[in-house]
């Protein structure tokens, strides 16, 4: 009679360990793979920046922001960020902005994805350093990443998408013009990189390198 006493004794108290535990596990469980989710999502983000300057200096219009690359949700820029969005964007349906694969459709899960995607145009530019004058294009990527996971991406929201809870993320790049006859200094001290305003066939050598950078808010 006592060893079944003792019995049910231990099986209560394991009942309420597995009672205390169990969630703070799965809380656990659910905060890897929103994170993993999320690390993705900043990859792509840094990767959609790329694209959508290279989509600029391919583009090229004589004046970037009326031109069209450089506007919030229009443009070059913006359906390059978009295509390469597009398989993160975790919105049920297919898109309707027309963004997907050549000969095989729209990507699924896509259908918010014009949405998510922003150009931002004060972070944008045909020309950076010393007042524009260095021949490179930088284009700054918003992206607002869906939190799908249950509960964790509830708590970590700072913006929505509707009823989707999201995380802002926001990637830039800034790539040289490959046409540009100006050089790029490797040091300011470089007393030999000719200035901005010789002329001639100066092939691009010392050029700015591939710059850019990811944060999120």
């Amino acid at each position: 009679m006592a060893d079944r006493a003792m019995h049910l004794t231990h099986g209560g108290t394991v009942l309420m360990e597995t009672v205390l535990v169990l969630p703070i596990l799965v809380l656990l469980v659910f905060a890897v793979a929103q994170f993993a989710l999320l690390l993705q999502a900043q990859v792509m983000t840094h990767l959609a920046a790329y694209n959508a300057a290279r989509a600029a200096i391919v583009h090229n219009p004589a004046e970037y922001l009326s031109g069209g690359a450089f506007r919030e949700r229009s443009g070059v820029c913006w359906e390059a960020a978009c295509q390469t969005l597009a398989p993160v964007s975790g919105s049920s349906g297919v898109a309707e902005t027309g963004v997907g694969v050549y000969g095989w459709g729209g990507y699924p899960n896509s259908k918010l994805i014009g949405s998510q995607v922003k150009i931002d145009p004060a972070g944008s530019s045909d020309g950076i350093e010393s007042g524009g004058a260095l021949p490179a294009v930088k284009v700054k990527v918003c992206f607002q990443c869906p939190l799908n996971v249950p509960v964790v991406g509830a708590m970590l929201k700072d913006s929505s998408l509707g009823s989707i809870p999201c995380a802002s993320l926001h990637a830039y790049c800034v790539l040289p013009k490959p046409w540009s006859t100006k050089r790029f200094s490797r040091r300011p001290e470089d007393s030999n990189a000719p200035s901005s305003s010789e002329g001639g066939d100066i092939i691009t050598k010392n050029i700015l390198p591939y710059k850019s950078g990811l944060q999120t808010l």
